[in-house]
């Protein structure tokens, strides 16, 4: 029953970013209508920065409204939220930039991926100030709703095995995957296999932290840091299937196995 409400949510969700990215269309003199949620195809700032205001409420809304929904006080809900590990956080989140910083220093060695200077100097410092303020917060958002959420409910709808603690972080980390892809991407197949495979490392560190989500942030953000931190000054020459893109460098062999090493330290660090 709780997971025919999530649905609920879902759906919900998906009709007010295509009412607001309707909205947002028209006040920008663009008559569209019948067009899925975020694959407007529009330069307008105005319908950019709506969408984005209306994704982040709407996944506020969700950790918010959703506990409220089935019967639940959203604070008992969030408990974890109040108790988090501090040492074991940072300690996981030095781990995680370690390792994909490894990754990306063996890369480049091979010549898979170039140093270079993409962008204006005042172009490179505002990324570069963008990825110390951005990685924490959309960790923050996204893994309470995947993780505190979505996960936690799926647990609690399969049984208590390991076969079924496995189906719950395949389908939590299938979705997490796609939910990517409702915005247009250039790139499918290598980047959802990579996605999927991020979505496992932080199920599986989501279960270590006894079903609390401190260490999957630590790792999302991590992880996000060093992508945005590096993009500004790397060209991907490939090939992808190893060495990933510059968006989704966890896409390409190496980027896996930076994330089963990760898996693999993680799960020391935090028994």
């Amino acid at each position: 029953m709780h997971l025919l409400v999530l649905v609920g949510f879902a759906i919900a969700a998906l009709t007010i970013l295509w009412a607001v990215q309707t909205l947002s269309l028209f006040a920008a003199g663009e008559r569209k209508i019948c067009v899925l949620p975020l694959r407007h195809g529009s330069d307008s700032a105005l319908v950019r920065w709506s969408l984005k205001l209306a994704l982040q409420c709407v996944f506020l809304g969700i950790i918010l409204l959703y506990p409220l929904a089935i019967g639940q006080d959203p604070i008992a809900y969030l408990a974890w939220f109040g108790s988090p590990r501090w040492l074991a956080v940072i300690h996981v989140a030095a781990l995680t930039i370690g390792v994909f910083a490894v990754q990306q220093l063996i890369v480049i060695s091979t010549g898979m991926v170039e140093l270079t200077s993409r962008y204006s100097l005042q172009r490179t410092v505002r990324k570069v100030v963008r990825s110390f303020l951005i990685p924490i917060p959309l960790a923050l958002v996204e893994e309470t709703v995947f993780r505190g959420v979505l996960l936690n409910q799926l647990l609690e709808s399969v049984p208590a095995t390991q076969w079924g603690v496995a189906l719950a972080v395949g389908l939590a980390s299938a979705i997490f995957a796609a939910v990517h892809f409702v915005r247009p991407q250039k790139r499918i197949l290598l980047p959802v296999l990579g996605l999927f495979g991020f979505g496992v490392v932080l199920g599986v560190a989501y279960l270590i932290d006894g079903h609390s989500c401190w260490l999957p942030i630590a790792i999302h953000a991590g992880g996000v840091w060093v992508i945005q931190v590096m993009r500004p000054f790397v060209n991907y020459r490939g090939p992808a299937v190893l060495a990933g893109y510059s968006s989704y460098p966890i896409c390409g062999v190496f980027g896996i196995a930076a994330m089963i090493v990760l898996t693999v330290l993680v799960a020391a660090a935090g028994t």
